[in-house]
Formats: C-alpha cells, sequence, structure tokens
C-alpha cells in the first residue's frame, strides 16, 4: 500500500510537470527536456557500459542537448536550420577520443552503445519541437495529445491486464523479455487508447479527422508497448530491474518515457506521411 501511495504521488508530479510545461509554461519545456535527456542517456549508457567511456558518453549527451536546443531555437527564436550540423562535431570528438585509447578493442566492444544511445533515445528527443511549432509557434497540445494516449494505454494494459492476464492460462505477450506482459494487456491498451482518441476527436484536441485520430491511437498503442519491451530487452540483457531510481515508485526515467521514445515518432511519421503536421 505504501509503495502504491509512493507510485501514485510522483506519477501525479510527473505527469503534473508535462502537462504545466506543455499547456501553461512553455519556457519550463527545454529545461524539463535537457533534464529528461540527461538522465535517459545517463541510464542507458550505466547499463550498457557501466562507469567506462566517461569522456565519450559525456560527449555523447553534449551532442544530444546540442541537436534538442538547436532544434528548439529553430521553432522559438528562428535560427537557420544550417546550425544543426554543429551537433556533429561532439559525435566527431566521440571519434577521436576512440583512436586516442590504448586499448582500442575495449573501446570498439562499447563504442557502438554509445552510437545506439543517441539514435534510441537522443534523436527522438531532440526532434520533438517539432511537433510544437508546427503551427510556427509553440503549441503543446498535440505532444499533450499523444502523452494522454500513451497514459490511456498503460492504464488500460495495467487494469485489465491485471485482472485478467496473470492467471496460469493466459497467453503472454512476449515471456522471455517481459513475463507478466499478456495479449489481455496488449489489448485492453489498445481499446482504452482508442476511447481516448475518440474523446480527443470530440474535444477537438488533435484537430483531425476521427479516422485518423483512431489510427494514431492505435498506432501508439501498439508501439509504445514495443517501446516498452525494447527497454526491457535491454535491461534483460544486462541484468537490471530499473534503469535508475530518480523517480520514486517507478524507477528511471528512461522507464517512464520507453514508450513514448517510440510511440510518438511513429505517431509523428504517420502525420507526415498524409500531411497532417
Amino acid at each position: 500500500m505504501k509503495n502504491l501511495l509512493i507510485r501514485t504521488l510522483s506519477g501525479l508530479v510527473f505527469g503534473a510537470l508535462i502537462v504545466v510545461s506543455l499547456l501553461f509554461v512553455h519556457q519550463l519545456y527545454p529545461v524539463l527536456t535537457i533534464v529528461a535527456l540527461y538522465f535517459m542517456l545517463n541510464e542507458f549508457f550505466n547499463i550498457t557500459i557501466g562507469d567506462s567511456l566517461m569522456t565519450e558518453r559525456r560527449l555523447a549527451i553534449l551532442s544530444a542537448w546540442l541537436l534538442f536546443c538547436l532544434v528548439y531555437c529553430m521553432g522559438e527564436f528562428g535560427v537557420p536550420a544550417r546550425f544543426l550540423f554543429t551537433a556533429v562535431i561532439p559525435v566527431i570528438a566521440i571519434m577521436a577520443c576512440a583512436i586516442f585509447r590504448k586499448d582500442h578493442t575495449a573501446v570498439l566492444d562499447k563504442l557502438p552503445y554509445l552510437f545506439t544511445g543517441l539514435l534510441y533515445i537522443g534523436l527522438p528527443v531532440a526532434l520533438s519541437p517539432i511537433l510544437l511549432f508546427r503551427s510556427g509557434y509553440f503549441d503543446g497540445w498535440l505532444m499533450m495529445s499523444f502523452f494522454i494516449l500513451i497514459w490511456a494505454s498503460d492504464i488500460g494494459a495495467y487494469i485489465l491486464g491485471t485482472a485478467f492476464g496473470q492467471k496460469p492460462d493466459s497467453a503472454k505477450l512476449a515471456p522471455t523479455i517481459s513475463p507478466k506482459k499478456s495479449w489481455w494487456g496488449f489489448w485492453s491498451g489498445v481499446i482504452f487508447c482508442a476511447a481516448a482518441g475518440f474523446v480527443l476527436y470530440l474535444l477537438d484536441c488533435l484537430q483531425l479527422p476521427l479516422v485518423h485520430c483512431l489510427v494514431i491511437s492505435i498506432i501508439i498503442s501498439a508501439s509504445g508497448v514495443c517501446g516498452d519491451l525494447f527497454e526491457s530487452l535491454w535491461k534483460r540483457r544486462f541484468g537490471f530491474k530499473d534503469s535508475g531510481n530518480i523517480i520514486p515508485g517507478h524507477g528511471g526515467m528512461l522507464d517512464r518515457f520507453d514508450s513514448s521514445l517510440v510511440a510518438i515518432p511513429l505517431a509523428t511519421v504517420y502525420l507526415a506521411i498524409f500531411n497532417l503536421l
């Protein structure tokens, strides 16, 4: 009961910060994103390479920070797109550091995880301001709607997945990666997410036709599960239960954003394909 209370309170605070930064005090968004980006990348590197290659991992985080800040400033202040190329400089510095390391074998064994972290975490987060400035000014409603859909999917998966998916004869979604995830939870998440998408359509939060709202809801729910399982795959491979402990009752920052790292980019791709951005 105590753990449930801590988990609920920290979840409410976490959600409130997202709501405030997207809908009320948009200057808070880049600050929170930079902090979240640091912890997510740091947690991923702790899982995969431990405390080695400290210089290179700092350069990787710097590259992700720089790209995010430049993309954000393009929307907020009209910074020219050509400056985005400066985010490559820390990446080249990583290569230079690897060259001058004494133990090249150890470096080459761990260096791919740095670039994986940048591709898996850094790039999606750095490009997120594209959704916020699609109208030429900061508008957090689309991003907020995506988070609402992710939360609705999680709630549905938890409620019915716990009630019906934990029985001995219940079919598991990916038992070798996450033994508790069931097909009950998966389909429940899809249904809850579609229902939330319908409500967002009625409230005109997504500002899209109904069919697109429902398709995006299904994409977000399904790909969110994929993101969750992908992070679990890394943790299981390296023997970690949580990516960190920064959020009481929830684990690390990466544990909280694992779904959104896949769901939001895929939803954005869908909008781009149908010229809805």
